[in-house]
């Protein structure tokens, strides 16, 4: 998830939930301009619903965290996206 154009995603093979942890350390594209609305949110969708979002304000660097307990069945998609650029983190992915 290294830039705007790329992203994580999750496609469910069954029902079951997942206990997902990100932890993404990013910087925003422009450092020298006001924070946009995109720029500073960390966003997770299960489909195309919002279901998690970190969003900063006043720093050029973040670190975000979103911890979920998440349902799903056989299709649906788990998607995170940055509006800034990623610089490191993790991502951990339960089934239960």
């Amino acid at each position: 998830i290294g830039n705007r154009s790329e992203g994580f995603s999750y496609i469910a093979n069954g029902s079951y939930n997942i206990f997902l942890i990100v932890n993404i350390n990013y910087k925003r594209l422009n450092p020298n301009t006001p924070w946009s609305t995109r720029e500073s949110k960390l966003t997770l969708l299960k489909n195309e619903d919002i279901i998690g979002e970190f969003t900063v304000t006043h720093s050029i660097t973040a670190n975000a965290s979103i911890i979920r307990n998440i349902r799903v069945v056989a299709g649906d998609k788990l998607t995170l996206f940055s509006g800034g650029r990623v610089i490191g983190g993790d991502i951990s992915i339960t089934v239960a």
